[in-house]
């Protein structure tokens, strides 16, 4: 089911009152532009069972977006930016967020989606193509790309690029970065993380998100919850509307690009700017 415009609340309630009732497992496409998102939200959060006058109240059928433009998404316009829909998913009970960062994991995830998960399920990927990350890092909610004892770097989806290229100029200084992928943003799953902060002691999360409800938040929640402490630092969009420009720009100018993700990391391992 693919609407560009503000069909988005009848779109989903043809997918999760009619095709997915009747057993067919409805793909939506859900295009960003502010109000139109809202739409798809509104209907969502009603066919996932939020709404007790709503039809699909108890039902929670499997339905599954296609949520293109993930993150920042350049020259289409500051409107345009995926920025805020990791927080608001996340809110909606039962609801799965994948996010994968190549291709194959774009194939791999979709499938997933389709064929195994349950209930309502996003899959969020970015406008125009992957980065140098294009592999397949398996059926798994959290995978560690790259083992290392001073610091751990997290993320998801086409930010992973921007980590492991901060990993590299660390390892030119002698610092050794453990990078982990969160394949599933919604339900996250902490432990892994948990585990390597434990052995790091620092944290840096990259994300192409708000900071209200993002995923570093959650993460940060999660470790004092379990009364685990370190030096964190979480980068995202920032507090403001994110303006128009190149992806490479943006990403520059929110400090999610790999050299100022370096930078970062310098100060949470206590090497000061450089």
């Amino acid at each position: 089911l693919c609407y560009n415009g503000r069909k988005e609340a009848a779109a989903i309630w043809l997918g999760g009152r009619g095709a997915s009732a009747a057993g067919v497992v409805p793909r939506r496409e859900a295009r960003r532009r502010g109000r139109r998102m809202a739409d798809t939200w509104e209907a969502l959060e009603q066919a996932c069972g939020q709404c007790r006058n709503c039809a699909l109240a108890e039902t929670r059928l499997h339905v599954v977006f296609g949520v293109d433009r993930a993150g920042l998404v350049g020259e289409d316009g500051e409107t345009h930016h995926g920025v805020f829909d990791p927080a608001f998913l996340d809110t909606v009970p039962g609801m799965t967020v994948l996010c994968p960062s190549s291709y194959s994991e774009l194939e791999a995830m979709l499938r997933h989606a389709i064929y195994e998960v349950k209930g309502p399920v996003a899959v969020r990927y970015p406008r125009g193509g992957q980065g140098d990350y294009q592999e397949d890092s398996g059926p798994v909610k959290t995978a560690v790309l790259r083992t290392g004892k001073d610091i751990t770097l997290t993320g998801y989806g086409i930010t992973i690029n921007g980590l492991l290229e901060c990993a590299k100029l660390l390892e030119a200084d002698g610092i050794q970065a453990e990078v982990i992928k969160l394949n599933t943003i919604t339900p996250l799953d902490l432990e892994p993380v948990v585990e390597s902060v434990r052995k790091t002691g620092r944290l840096l999360t990259a994300e192409e998100c708000a900071p209200g409800n993002c995923v570093g938040q959650r993460i940060a929640a999660g470790l004092l919850e379990r009364g685990v402490s370190a030096q964190t630092v979480l980068v995202n969009t920032g507090p403001d509307f994110v303006t128009h420009g190149s992806v490479a720009q943006l990403r520059a100018l929110c400090g999610l690009d790999g050299a100022s993700l370096y930078k970062k990391a310098l100060e949470v391992c206590g090497h000061g700017n450089r």
